[in-house]
């Protein structure tokens, strides 16, 4: 009981892209006591054809997963990103559905490798406006977004262009959750030296492809595993 009081933190990844090495750092770390569970913001799989992906998820991933659940009691949330095959959704809701893990909602996004994933800005911003809608408390409230805000040091391209969601800024700034989670821009960090911006109240982070990151709910102090 003294420990599970300890536990502040979560364990946060994105785009793995099947990194098997990147994963066991994000687990093993989640595995202490300090930490409440782990966040995986999407592009999970390996950058690879449908079946690779599938023997990613059925072989290692959800099994590291249930492995966690199993023997820490912790949870596990998960996203799909741009380069996931959609038909992966199929899988990760049948592992749900037996308790495994939980799969969120629907990421919003845009400049998506599969088409099927794109949502125009107007669309996300219906969708998003949909979802807050059943938030109690937004001021503890905290999203994963594949896709980084717009006009952000989390959205910055090898061009240093900014190619984040416009509607993804307005939702952080008009809602103001604690924390929002992204990705998708893997270099961004690296061409603006920073992993997260305050957008008002919020505390966004983008920490790059396959960088395992722990965060302080109570401090917001990021730890890089």
């Amino acid at each position: 009981m003294q420990e599970a009081k300890k536990a502040a933190k979560i364990a946060y990844m994105t785009d793995g892209h099947g990194d098997i090495s990147a994963y066991e750092k994000l687990f093993e770390r989640a595995e202490k006591p300090d930490v409440l569970g782990v966040l995986i913001g999407g592009d999970v799989s390996p950058r690879a054809m449908i079946k690779t992906q599938m023997d990613f998820i059925k072989g290692y991933l959800l099994p590291r997963i249930f492995e966690f659940k199993k023997k820490f009691a912790k949870e596990t949330y998960l996203i799909l990103g741009n380069a996931d095959y959609m038909e992966l959704t199929k899988i990760l809701e049948d592992a749900e559905s037996k308790g495994v893990l939980t799969l969120t909602h629907n990421s919003p996004s845009k400049h998506f490798w599969f088409a099927e994933w794109e949502r125009p800005e107007p669309q996300i911003k219906h969708d998003l406006e949909k979802l807050a809608d059943h938030v109690e408390d937004m001021g503890k409230a905290i999203f994963m977004f594949h896709s980084p805000p717009l006009d952000t040091k989390l959205d910055m391209s090898l061009l240093t262009q900014h190619a984040g969601s416009f509607s993804v800024r307005g939702f952080i700034e008009h809602r103001k959750p604690l924390l929002t989670l992204h990705g998708h821009i893997h270099e961004s960090p690296s061409i603006s030296g920073e992993i997260s911006e305050k957008l008002g109240s919020t505390l966004a982070v983008n920490p790059g492809s396959a960088k395992p990151i722990t965060i302080d709910l109570k401090t917001m102090e990021i730890e890089m595993i």
